[in-house]
Parts: structure tokens; sequence; C-alpha cells
């Protein structure tokens, strides 16, 4: 999207149609408890849920579908937590009822999109999906197609603790609360500072990130005092399962996952059939519009930050460190600058705003996962792979 009134997008459609509306939640169930909790900052302006078990949470009221009023119907905003076929009925049930249809939200629409426009215009809180900071570059395996670039690196580092200390303190100089925010290598595991980066944003800034995540390959078994700092902050590790890939016998799966059972700490494990080529050294696109078109199309709204910019895309800022492609001044927020961006004009920049409406890379990759079918096998190897 084009910036056309800069500070002003959201202004026409969003901030009287939210103004003022209460909150409820459809559905008592697991998905509306985690939107409850998510939503914390906004708990006053949570009215309660609806749900025909009026018993299903203690912390708020609950009403059924046919306490529903018309005072409600006129001033509340419904989010429907369950999904499927369910959810589709629910929300047809509500309009039939009176629901505005510019009131009744899915979870995951609302969760996505709208929910950081309320929270900006009622609270003047400005939220972020998602945010990596990579704090290294350095790992012990080189694929082809690494979405960080790895094998186009003219050098491996790790950027430092200063480095990472200012690009923390700039994003939270500027956005109140993410949702989600990755500390991105690499390979972490690799790097002896990681247990410092981690203390330092979990003892200034943990309760303003809902999820802090960490990705490895599995090749490594994480130090005690990286673990014991992931369990004192909380830090989720997302584990890449590469068994089967060219990297295969350098995995250490039980291992690690023995280590992090052992201290207590969160993980996942995926397993992906296919990776996507950005074919970031082609040129994907010609036009100005057709980058627009492309851009709009993707709509990665996950935000990578380096040397404090703020990167509209994260593979275009990892793209970017590594010296893949040269990116310039509309691809980017500068967060280094002196006080704090406009609220308005960062929401809009998280939202997929841009100067020109794409991305100088846009015009060099096929995009994101949601429309990328140029698909490569996973993790395989360069012939030079780092030792």
């Amino acid at each position: 999207m084009k910036w056309m009134n800069k500070g002003h997008e959201l202004d026409v459609k969003f901030r009287m149609m939210f103004q003022g509306k209460r909150l409820y939640i459809y559905g008592a169930g697991n998905n509306g408890k985690r939107l409850w909790n998510k939503m914390f900052y906004l708990h006053d302006r949570i009215d309660g849920f609806i749900d025909r078990n009026r018993s299903a949470v203690d912390f708020i009221k609950v009403i059924s579908y046919g306490e529903i009023s018309n005072e409600m119907i006129k001033n509340a905003i419904v989010i429907i937590s369950t999904e499927g076929n369910i959810a589709s009925h629910m929300w047809m049930q509500l309009v039939a009822l009176g629901f505005s249809r510019d009131m009744v939200f899915y979870y995951e629409e609302w969760e996505k999109y709208y929910l950081p426009i309320y929270a900006l215009f009622e609270k003047e809180i400005v939220i972020s999906p998602f945010i990596s900071l990579q704090f290294s570059n350095i790992c012990n395996c080189k694929c082809e197609h690494c979405l960080s670039f790895t094998p186009e690196l003219k050098s491996y580092r790790y950027f430092g603790f200063e480095v990472f200390q200012k690009n923390a303190d700039a994003i939270f100089k500027n956005i109140d609360y993410v949702d989600r925010l990755d500390l991105s290598g690499g390979e972490p595991f690799l790097i002896e500072e990681f247990a410092k980066c981690i203390n330092y944003i979990g003892s200034k800034y943990r309760e303003c990130i809902g999820t802090l995540r960490t990705v490895t390959n599995a090749t490594i078994v994480p130090s005690d005092e990286i673990c014991e700092a992931m369990k004192k902050n909380n830090v989720w590790v997302w584990i890449d399962d590469y068994r089967g890939a060219d990297i295969g016998k350098k995995i250490k799966m039980d291992e690690l996952i023995n280590k992090l059972n052992e201290y207590g700490i969160g993980y996942g494990i995926r397993k992906v059939e296919n990776w996507i080529n950005l074919g970031i050294n082609e040129k994907a696109v010609s036009t100005d519009e057709e980058a627009k078109f492309r851009y709009d199309e993707c709509y990665n709204r996950s935000k990578s930050i380096h040397n404090m910019k703020l990167y509209g895309c994260c593979y275009a800022g990892f793209a970017n460190e590594a010296q893949a492609y040269c990116g310039d001044e509309s691809d980017y927020i500068d967060l280094g600058n002196e006080g704090r961006i406009d609220k308005n004009v960062m929401l809009e920049f998280l939202l997929g705003y841009t100067e020109k409406g794409f991305l100088r890379m846009c015009k060099k990759c096929y995009g994101g996962e949601n429309i990328n079918i140029h698909y490569v096998p996973v993790a395989r190897q360069v012939k030079d792979t780092i030792q």
C-alpha cells in the first residue's frame, strides 16, 4: 500500500468506526481465553464473553446469545474466537440479529489487522505483530536459498551486545507491544553472549512482548548459561527439523530436547517438505505497478531491524544485511532518530504502508510463503559449507 496521506491513512475509515466501541469475545473456549490474555492492555474495553456456558470463565461476565441487547448491537464490536464452519455460522447469526457487518470480526483478521488499529485509536498503543531482531549471522551451515541469505554473506560475525542493545531500545522506544519477537541468527546457540542479550531484553522489555522466541537448526546444544537465561525470560525455542536433509548427520535433536526439558523451556518442532526460492538473483517483476501488486499480494507483515532501521519486510532486511541487494530509504523506517516516530505513521508502516507502495526488493523477489510456488529442497548445502 502506498502512502497517500501519511499519518492519516486509517483515520477516515476507522477512527469514527471504532470510537467508543466496547468489545465482546464470542466463545469462551481456549481461543477466546487466549485472545483475552493477548488483549490484556484492553481489558478495560472488554465488557465480557458471549457463550452458552455462563460459568465458562470467572474473571469477567459471560452472557448468552439470547441476552444480547439492542444497546450492545449498536455499540459493541464482537470478535468470534472459534474457527471454520462454526465461526461462519456465528457471524451470520450476529448479522441477522442486527450487528453491522463492520462490527463482527473473525479471530485471525482481528488479531492481524484490526486489533492494532483499535488499540491505537482507543488507547494510543502501537502494536507490532512480528519483528525479527538479528544479532548474528554466524551459522555452522550454509544452505542454498537460506532466508537469512547466508550464502551471499561476505563475512560472518556476531554484531555485538551494544548493537543488540541499541536495536532493542529503538524498537521499544517506538512500539509499545510486540506480539512475537524473534532473536535471530545465524545459529543463535553458537554465540556465547546470547544469554547476555536474552537477559537484557527480558529484564527491560519482557512485559512488552507476547512470545519471545529463537529458532535453531538443532545442530548445537545450548550452554547452561543460555538455558538459564531462556528459562528465566520465558523464551520459546522453535526447532527446525532437518533430519533427512544434507545436514542430517549434524543434528542433535534428542540431546537438544533433553536439555530443553531439563530446564523446563518451551519448544516446538517444525518439519517442512520444501523451502521457497525468493529469487533474489533473478528479476521477478519489471514495473512499479507489478511490484505494488506483488507487495500487496504477498502482504508479509514480518519486519526485521538492522542498525536501528526497521525494514518493511524481514526478507528485505536480511538481504540488505547480507549485501545481497541494496535497498533505499523507502524500504525502512529509521528508529535511531531522536524522539519517537509519530504513532500513526508507525502503525501504518507496520500494517504495510510505504512511500512507493512496494519495497525495492519486490522486483527481485517471488514473494513469501503464501504466494511463492518456487519450491526448492530443504537445507541443501552449497559446496563450501562452513565448518
